[in-house]
């Protein structure tokens, strides 16, 4: 049989070697698709198939169709190819809008386009099935099959393929434009020149072998060399996406990279900072465990790290056995309604020490989301000294309150904040403890005329700062108040707490206290008893609604 054009060498070898190096593109991009999940990768990997399907299918024509004269298989490959040919009429607007990162219309646009790609590669898909003359014939041969040793294996093209044709064209140069536009006005997208080469190398291939289908002229450097210059073409797209992608996770790598050492440095910078500060930092869970500390809290606090583990944020909190237990409640309920709402706060505490006085600190409280889970992060630093208390002589104060026991507190601090010139700060510790327990009784059993009964009976069956922070609120308990007065002397401080309360039995109490018998059914009895081991002067009003405590000042501390 005599071809006017017979099978040359490179006819055969160009799309094999295409077919090898698009194997190496496909391996690649899988590699890339199942690493990083990422849809980019995926459809460049879908690319690949397409362009190594096409290419193969090239391959297998010649082989089959012109060296081996099977028609008959041949033209299913035929098939094969041009189908694959058509599906990048949705592949290459797709992976456009990945690589891009189009958004709003320019999104929209290019999802019709791939959309429409995808709809017309499946219509010639099923056409291969259905209504092959419309797309690729099963039964007649290509109109060149006896001049071109190549086409011997080619059915004939159908109006879908035309169409194809046209199609084809109008993607490679909304693609080719797309590139260029954001190349030109975006910076750090360098590595879309790859794919935009690899485009216009696709277009040329694509228009030589169009004007060759059409008019039988190859219009390049090689015209008398009958080989498939779109295979070339799409063979060389495919790769320089590749490229393009591989330069762009080269880039995008380095930059990780650096970022990584900039979080290192700054994480060296945030340890020395945490570990090398004064203040106390400590990072606990939800249910207040701790889950690390500084080296100022385990030296201050005498505590290991195998200690913490075991402890809790709540154990190191410092209160007073003999003192009211409102206290320990209210900062409890603080922590777990900051806990809660995520919101910080900041409150003043005394914490544990092995060995050492307890010592009062400012604590901030502020939870946070590590990595989906929540931590809290606290930041406790020493109350520095009122150094102006050492030059006071002598002051005189009032207070009037309303029954929030936080005020209690608050107070108590400002009544002993001047005495450090005149006592140690452990006698400065028990007196401001002293005060808020009597401020406390005063608005808990005064004002707002709760019974020990009451109080034991509530605490056993709800909330109990519930229970008070409702109350307080009520009437007659609302508008009642609390007024707290200290005088300072050279030789003594006094310090007067009336509230508008009923009063109580107060000489029973002192009585019990004078005997050394443990009060049980007063709750004020607690405070009275802590007071007296305290001050050194207590004494009530007639109706036992004020109470005025006296330390004497030893010259010898001063």
């Amino acid at each position: 049989m005599q071809f006017e054009r017979p099978i040359t060498l490179i006819q055969l070898l160009i799309p094999s070697i295409c077919t090898g190096m698009l194997m190496i593109g496909l391996t690649i991009s899988l590699y890339l698709s199942a690493r990083y999940k990422s849809k980019l990768y995926a459809t460049m990997g879908f690319l690949c198939l397409c362009a190594f399907v096409f290419v193969a299918s090239e391959v297998l024509i010649i082989s089959i169709g012109g060296l081996g004269r099977n028609w008959q298989l041949s033209i299913h490959f035929h098939q094969i190819e041009q189908t694959a040919g058509a599906f990048f009429v949705f592949g290459v607007p797709y992976i456009l809008g990945q690589m891009l990162e189009l958004k709003d219309t320019r999104l929209k646009i290019n999802n019709i386009i791939s959309t429409a790609g995808f709809v017309f590669a499946m219509i010639c898909l099923l056409s291969v099935f259905f209504f092959p003359d419309a797309f690729i014939s099963s039964q007649t041969r290509k109109t060149t099959w006896m001049i071109n040793e190549a086409d011997f294996g080619r059915g004939s093209e159908g109006i879908l393929y035309i169409i194809r044709d046209g199609m084809l064209a109008i993607c490679s140069f909304y693609a080719f434009f797309s590139i260029a536009s954001i190349l030109r006005k975006r910076e750090h997208v360098s590595y879309l020149i790859y794919p935009l080469i690899g485009m216009l190398v696709a277009i040329a291939g694509g228009l030589i072998d169009s004007i060759f289908v059409y008019k039988g002229i190859n219009y390049d450097f090689l015209p008398n060399e009958y080989f498939s210059r779109f295979s070339l073409g799409i063979t060389f797209f495919a790769l320089s996406v590749i490229a393009g992608l591989i330069v762009h996770y080269v880039n995008v790598a380095k930059k990780v990279e650096a970022a990584h050492h900039i979080i290192a440095v700054s994480e060296r910078k945030y340890r020395i900072l945490v570990e090398r500060t004064n203040d106390f930092i400590f990072s606990i869970n939800k249910d207040f465990i701790f889950l690390s500390s500084n080296y100022a809290a385990q030296r201050e606090l005498k505590l290991t790290d195998s200690d913490f583990s075991l402890m809790k944020f709540m154990d190191i909190i410092h209160i007073d056995k003999d003192s009211n237990h409102i206290e320990f409640q209210m900062i409890k309920n603080k922590l777990k309604k900051s806990a809660d709402a995520g919101k910080p706060i900041t409150f003043n505490c005394f914490l544990y020490s092995k060995n050492t006085p307890p010592r009062e600190y400012s604590v901030r409280f502020e939870p946070v989301d590590v990595d989906n889970e929540k931590e809290i992060i606290i930041k406790a630093s020493p109350i520095p000294e009122n150094k102006a208390a050492r030059y006071l002589e002598e002051e005189s104060r009032k207070y009037v309150i309303g029954n929030d026991f936080s005020t209690a507190e608050d107070i108590s601090k400002s009544l002993v904040e001047n005495l450090s010139k005149y006592m140690t700060s452990y006698e400065v510790t028990n007196i401001r403890i002293g005060l808020r327990e009597i401020i406390i009784n005063a608005i808990e059993h005064g004002n707002l005329g709760i019974s020990y009964e009451e109080k034991t009976r509530i605490s056993e069956k709800s909330d109990y700062i519930d229970f008070i922070a409702k109350k307080q609120n009520e009437e007659p308990f609302s508008a009642k108040k609390v007024i707290i007065r200290m005088y300072l002397f050279s030789k003594k401080a006094v310090f007067e707490v009336e509230d508008e309360g009923n009063g109580f039995d107060h000489r029973k109490i002192l009585a019990s206290i004078k005997d050394n018998k443990i009060i049980t059914e007063e709750s004020r009895g607690k405070g009275i008893t802590m007071a007296h081991g305290i001050f050194d002067e207590i004494s009530y009003s007639e109706k036992g609604n004020k109470v005025t405590l006296v330390k004497i000042i030893n010259s010898s501390t001063r």
